[in-house]
């Protein structure tokens, strides 16, 4: 997703050397945003917020976690049309590249690692990590 959008800001800032292929790239980097998404942050996004809250707070978590989607996907399209208008293309695209990276930092150094464990552990050891003082 990353380098999807940091090549659409690269292509878009030399359109003028890339003339009449910039759609075709522009389409292609779009079109690998899309997959990666959809293969990874779009579902596992829902799967792990429904792993890492503990029961009793499950459905609060979830419900949060939902709300917060939607005020981001309504931040996104509410600004963008104004943004590519204000910074231009390339760094529209340029901030939402530094927003996965971002993400990536986010999901490697906070997110607890979920694979082949019970819900049950997970919670567990959640609890204890919010429980220290």
């Amino acid at each position: 997703m990353t380098l999807s959008l940091f090549l659409l800001a690269y292509a878009f800032h030399n359109q003028a050397l890339l003339g009449p292929s910039l759609g075709m790239i522009a389409t292609a980097c779009l079109m690998v945003y899309i997959t990666c998404f959809a293969f990874s942050m779009g579902p596992i996004a829902w799967i792990i917020v429904a792993e890492v809250f503990p029961l009793r707070l499950r459905g609060r978590g979830v419900a949060a976690a939902t709300l917060g989607s939607g005020i981001s996907n309504t931040v996104v399209s509410l600004t963008f049309l104004s943004l590519i208008k204000a910074a231009g293309n390339a760094v529209t695209f340029c901030i939402y590249g530094s927003l996965c990276i971002v993400t990536l930092f986010f999901v490697r150094l906070v997110m607890p690692e979920t694979k082949g464990r019970e819900l049950e552990s997970i919670s567990a050891e959640l609890e204890l990590t919010v429980d220290k003082p």
